[in-house]
This record gives structure tokens, C-alpha cells and sequence, in this order.
């Protein structure tokens, strides 16, 4: 119950589009299975769920969204297009490489024993484009020459797109520190919804240009900001461990890997 005389009374749209993607992983399965995925297909996919679930545990998106949230949501954004079940996989995995437990690998520095794992585990071709979308490089995203790429390049991208509408489906920027959203212009809003028609995917371009006019036009609640001013994923350490040191968790996490491996292998 609201008190009028202290409170002043919120009101907060529902975007257009927060209902219609998956959230979790029976949603997700749900929605693939009703899309037509084969049962091979859905055996990869669910594997890389679960290896997404290994990695990231603990893991949460700047909004305090949990990880494996957003890792889904872009899934479900890539499946209900209909594309490869690499692709999908892939989407579930798109940040192994730069978040999670297994490391921070930026600037395409992935050893190869690290990325010869997850080939053993997940397929080459999943790999190769969580690798590719590792080394996405920022002025591939106001690319204009669309038609030289090829197919791995032009799917790497969607990719990149379904994570960008991911990220605002339900106002999840906006809940994240200002310097977070700071960071997304109008340029970089257009840019996005013409590569999406260049690559030939004018619904996703329509989709994400309602995601961010959405965002951009909520007088978005003060008190809802994150009072850290969050602009990079972080980890929640379990309560029972939350009195170690930061080192000792970073040596925890390093021989979790190892361990993960050797069962793994």
C-alpha cells in the first residue's frame, strides 16, 4: 500500500517486447521446442545451457540481473529467428570469454588450451563464434559494407544485436549505473537498427528500435538506480565466504576451473 503523504506513486510502463523472450531455461526449451528445433538440436543447445550454468554461477549483469538471465534472453531472441542451433549455443555462451568463471580474455588473448576445452565440450563451430564475437570489433558495428562479410561475420553480428535488445527488453540498461547508459547514443541506436536491416532482418531492426526509443523516452524512478553506479558485470560471492579475502576467492574460482577440466574431459 502506497502512503500518499511520503511516496509519490510510480508509474512505469510494460515494454512491448518484455514478455515475448525467454527468461529462463524451461521458457527457453519451451519456446524451441514449439519453433520446430530438432532433437539434436536441443541436445547441443541444452549442453551449452548447462555448461553456461557451470560458468556462470554467481555472475550478474550491471542491473543486478543474474547472468544466466541475459545469456538466455539473447537465445530465445536468436531462436525465435530461426537461426543455426550453433548460433543459438553460441548465444548462451557469448560471454565465456570475457565474464564468468573462466576468465577475462580480452583483445582475441584466449589460450588455446582454454579454447580447445570448450571446443571439446560445445562443437568447433559454437566455438568459433563465441570466439568471433569475443574479437567483435566496435567499428564492425557501424559497418557499411555489410555485403562483404561472410556468413560467420554476419552471424557473429546478430548475435551482437540479439545481446543489445537483450540488454533493454525490460528497461535493464536503465536499472544499471548513469554511466552505463551514458554510453549508448542515438548514433549507436541507429547504427544498430541499420546493420539489422542490412543483414536482412528487418524485424529485429523494428525491435530494436522500439527497445530503444522504450528506454530512451522512461522518466525512469531516481531510487531505482544502483546506488554502486554498476557499469560492468560483477560476482556475488556466497554468504559463507563473503568474510575471505578477494585473492582467496580469485584462487577458489582459478582451481574451480581446473577441477571443472578434469570432470569435464
Amino acid at each position: 500500500m502506497i502512503d500518499s503523504q511520503t511516496s509519490k506513486e510510480v508509474h512505469f510502463p510494460t515494454s512491448q517486447l518484455s514478455k515475448k523472450y525467454a527468461q529462463t531455461n524451461i521458457q527457453l526449451f519451451n519456446q524451441l521446442c514449439a519453433s520446430g528445433y530438432s532433437e539434436d538440436a536441443l541436445k547441443s543447445i541444452m549442453n551449452s545451457y548447462r555448461l553456461a550454468l557451470d560458468l556462470f554461477s554467481g555472475w550478474f549483469r550491471p542491473s543486478g540481473k543474474t547472468f544466466i538471465s541475459h545469456l538466455i534472453g539473447t537465445a530465445s531472441i536468436l531462436g525465435s529467428m530461426n537461426m543455426p542451433t550453433s548460433v543459438v549455443s553460441a548465444g548462451l555462451l557469448h560471454a565465456i570469454y570475457t565474464h564468468g568463471n573462466l576468465g577475462s580474455f580480452y583483445k582475441g588473448r584466449v589460450p588455446k588450451l582454454v579454447r580447445k576445452k570448450i571446443v571439446n565440450l560445445v562443437g568447433v563451430e559454437t566455438e568459433e563464434y563465441i570466439f568471433s564475437f569475443t574479437n567483435l570489433k566496435k567499428a564492425t558495428l557501424t559497418h557499411k559494407n555489410i555485403d562483404i562479410l561472410n556468413s560467420m561475420e554476419r552471424n557473429t553480428l546478430v548475435i551482437r544485436l540479439a545481446n543489445e535488445l537483450e540488454e533493454r527488453l525490460d528497461f535493464g540498461l536503465l536499472h544499471c549505473g548513469k554511466d552505463k547508459q551514458e554510453k549508448y547514443s542515438h548514433v549507436f541506436h541507429i547504427s544498430l537498427v541499420n546493420i539489422a536491416v542490412n543483414l536482412g532482418y528487418p524485424n529485429l531492426a523494428a525491435e530494436l528500435d522500439i527497445a530503444f526509443k522504450e528506454n530512451n523516452s522512461l522518466n525512469f524512478p531516481q531510487g531505482l538506480y544502483d546506488e554502486n553506479n554498476q557499469s560492468a558485470s560483477y560476482f556475488v560471492s556466497p554468504y559463507k565466504v563473503q568474510g575471505y579475502s578477494l585473492q582467496f576467492i580469485r584462487k577458489i574460482k582459478v582451481l574451480s576451473f581446473k577441477l571443472f577440466s578434469v570432470f569435464s574431459s
